[in-house]
């Protein structure tokens, strides 16, 4: 088999190659998330290699009197973020939650989830807990940390999420990941034998019941036989899991079709 002579570019493509410069290296480093002279810095760099007044830093220049985007702070002014920032990032971890809208023990997204016209607090809680999101009309998020009788999920005992017959509504895919909870409320990828970290309708060999519906095996230890191809890796301890569902159909997007419990075995 013979290679092909390399394609040449025409003069207009190879001149774009050449316009590409190397991305510039960050010129202030992340220190601490309570650290506010350093928060104030890393922010304003971020803001100042932005293209100005578009997308979501159209809104910068509401916050240019508490430092954002207004050059060095002073000294009262970073007190005031030192004193802030703790309660702050609580805020948005408590947002960040969904409280008032779990049902079977999964936590639905506020409405206004990745678009620009959400309130800045839910985009804020948004950045920190899920670093981004997409809009409803393409993907949606849910959390599972309850099990179906309101009990923390955690890996010293053993669940089943049983998808009815039909799947998840999505017209693209879906999928389950599971993620380890860590004291300072962090959430990492669980490490296991058959490196398994999220499940879904496009995972090869899943076992279906007799009526169509798909029972997710979650533990620690493999199940034996074929209900291997179904298992989930859970974590050691405290977990937390979550579907993903994109181009979701319109029952998940109105909230009436609801998420299966997760059920102890």
């Amino acid at each position: 088999m013979t290679s092909r002579p390399p394609r040449p570019c025409s003069s207009r493509s190879c001149s774009n190659r050449r316009r590409i410069a190397p991305a510039r290296p960050f010129g202030v480093k992340c220190t601490h998330v309570e650290d506010a002279a350093n928060f104030l810095a890393v922010v304003n760099e971020a803001l100042a290699r932005s293209p100005g007044g578009l997308g979501h830093t159209a809104r910068a220049g509401n916050f240019a009197k508490v430092g954002i985007g207004s050059g060095a702070a002073t000294p009262d002014l970073l007190a005031k973020w030192s004193a802030y920032l703790p309660m702050g990032i609580a805020k948005l971890k408590e947002k960040f939650l969904f409280r008032g809208l779990v049902v079977n023990g999964w936590g639905y997204q506020e409405k206004g989830v990745g678009e620009a016209s959400a309130s800045d607090l839910l985009r804020a809680s948004v950045a920190l807990g899920g670093l981004a999101a997409l809009p409803e009309t393409e993907a949606m998020y849910f959390q599972a940390t309850m099990d179906d009788t309101s009990t923390r999920l955690d890996g010293a005992s053993k669940y089943v999420w049983r998808i009815p017959p039909g799947g998840v509504p999505a017209d693209a895919f879906w999928s389950l990941t599971m993620y380890q909870a860590e004291p300072d409320g962090r959430f990492f990828l669980v490490q296991n034998p058959i490196n398994r970290f999220s499940i879904g309708d496009r995972t090869q060999g899943l076992v279906k019941n007799a009526d169509g519906s798909i029972d997710i095996l979650i533990q620690r230890d493999q199940p034996a036989g074929s209900m291997a191809a179904n298992w989930l890796p859970a974590a050691a301890g405290a977990m937390q899991m979550s579907l993903r569902a994109y181009l979701p159909k319109k029952g998940l997007r109105d909230r009436t079709w609801k998420i299966p419990p997760v059920r102890k075995v």
